[in-house]
């Protein structure tokens, strides 16, 4: 009597091994990728929603007519503060735009992922871009409402000479 195996060769088995191996790996890049893309959506749906109201407030404040001495932001904190936003903005436009040029290089993604990942961070460099000319046009407002609350005399010139003159001798 001949004895036949009916299972799986060892060679088999452990080649079900590695493969098994081989699709948690795609599982795992899969999901990080997901995440990534579930990240990047979240985070230009804010900087577009951030940019929608900074643009009505940049409208409020060029609707205003400041009376002299009526500063929005005597103290320069408006201005520190939005200096602070495009500076940090634009780090990351930076740092987005470094990950962006490494999709394609990282030989784990198929190029199902490296397109997701592609629009992905296409679509969020665009939101971020327009909260940055969004802060900076804010940062233009205020600095043009206190330019214009600035105490004025009524004094007017028909000249350069004349206006030199004035503020030579008082």
């Amino acid at each position: 009597m001949v004895a036949t195996c009916i299972g799986p060769t060892i060679g088999q088995t452990i080649h079900s091994f590695t493969e098994s191996f081989d699709g948690l790996a795609d599982l795992r890049v899969a999901r990080v990728v997901d995440e990534t893309v579930d990240a990047l959506l979240a985070e230009a749906k804010f900087y577009r929603g951030h940019a929608v109201l900074g643009r009505s407030i940049i409208a409020r404040i060029v609707e205003q007519t400041p009376s002299p001495g009526e500063f929005m932001d005597e103290a320069g904190d408006l201005e520190a503060g939005l200096r602070e936003v495009i500076d940090r903005a634009e780090s990351m436009l930076s740092l987005w735009t470094a990950s962006k040029g490494k999709i394609d290089g990282d030989k784990r993604l198929s190029s199902g992922h490296c397109d997701m990942l592609h629009s992905s961070y296409d679509d969020a460099l665009v939101a971020l871009a327009t909260l940055i000319e969004t802060s900076k046009d804010m940062l233009a407002a205020v600095i043009s409402h206190d330019l214009k609350a600035e105490p004025r005399s009524d004094k007017t010139f028909s000249s350069v000479r004349e206006l030199h003159a004035s503020i030579l001798h008082g």
